[in-house]
């Protein structure tokens, strides 16, 4: 579920079990369909959808940090 030059910060599972990653990513090359695209420093959060890869990049490891975690920490009750 991820690529070679991506380091894995975090694991855990989300809403209906769906496993999530936190991952730092360097300034490289990286296949984007056909062909090449350069990526910049960048922060991860990856995740499948229907066996998809999908994932969206953070500048910081903060903001990151926080979607991350806004998508893994259980729910455990709703106060009205």
């Amino acid at each position: 579920m991820k690529y070679s030059h991506e380091t894995i910060i975090k694991k855990a599972f989300g809403a209906f079990n769906r496993p999530y990653l936190l991952v730092h990513v360097p300034e490289c090359e990286e296949i984007a369909g056909s062909g090449m695209r350069h990526i910049q420093e960048c922060y991860r959060l990856v995740y499948t959808v229907g066996g998809a890869r999908n994932s969206r990049a953070y500048k910081t490891f903060d903001e990151a940090q926080s979607e991350f975690e806004r998508v893994t920490t259980p729910i455990i009750a709703i106060e009205a």
